[in-house]
């Protein structure tokens, strides 16, 4: 094998690595922009969770001040009652007017308190879905935290091969340029010189490969 030739091989060899890790830095360009559509994903749903928190608590204090509004009126119901109870003639049957107006009192007391109940309960839906949504938005920003992590990580990667890619170029270029170089004076070199070049070029084309093995390595592990 003459020297040209080994040289040759071995800048095809580069150019072969060179080429394979420009098709991985397109793909993590793609894995980059499937992570900022997942981000803006989750951006419309803390929008939307937002919105839906500042809903919720108009409508819990909305219905605290119904709530209070009946415990008041139960209140003086109970004091009215409490009155009536303790008046010295209700030992005997009541008047009409008085009768009707402690049944619809009492009415109006039992109509109240289902009210309330109700009031009750829907609060506490209103509460256990607020409850599930935080749950969720939990979850989502744990999602939206691993995926600003990954795209760090994968932006961090892509500068570092870009890096690494450009770096090969030089040093592509400089073999290409001793190669030329040692063409031209290989006529006028002594045997001993001429072999001293050639272990030169041995020992740089060795840490080239190893480099770009380490290259390699390292944009798989990040992936």
């Amino acid at each position: 094998m003459s020297f040209a030739k080994f040289c040759q091989d071995r800048y095809d060899a580069l150019i072969e690595v060179l080429e394979d890790s420009n098709a991985q830095r397109v793909e993590s360009r793609s894995a980059v922009e499937e992570l900022e559509e997942k981000l803006d994903r989750v951006s419309k749903l803390r929008e939307d969770y937002s919105e839906l928190q500042t809903t919720s608590k108009s409508t819990i204090s909305c219905l605290e001040d119904e709530i209070d509004t009946l415990k008041r009126q139960v209140q003086n119901l109970q004091a009215q009652l409490a009155a009536l109870t303790s008046h010295p003639d209700l030992g005997s049957p009541p008047p009409p007017a008085l009768a009707g107006l402690l049944f619809s009192q009492d009415q109006e007391l039992t109509a109240a308190r289902l009210r309330d109940q109700t009031q009750d309960q829907s609060l506490l839906e209103v509460r256990q879905h607020l409850k599930d949504r935080d749950q969720d938005l939990s979850k989502a920003q744990q999602r939206c935290q691993a995926l600003e992590r990954s795209e760090a990580s994968l932006e961090a990667a892509a500068l570092q091969l870009q890096r690494q890619i450009s770096a090969q170029d030089r040093r592509i270029a400089r073999i290409q340029e001793g190669r030329d170089q040692s063409g031209r004076i290989v006529t006028r070199r002594k045997p001993n010189e001429i072999e001293r070049w050639r272990r030169l070029l041995l020992r740089r084309n060795v840490w080239i490969k190893l480099e770009l093995s380490f290259v390699l390595a390292g944009t798989t592990l990040t992936q």
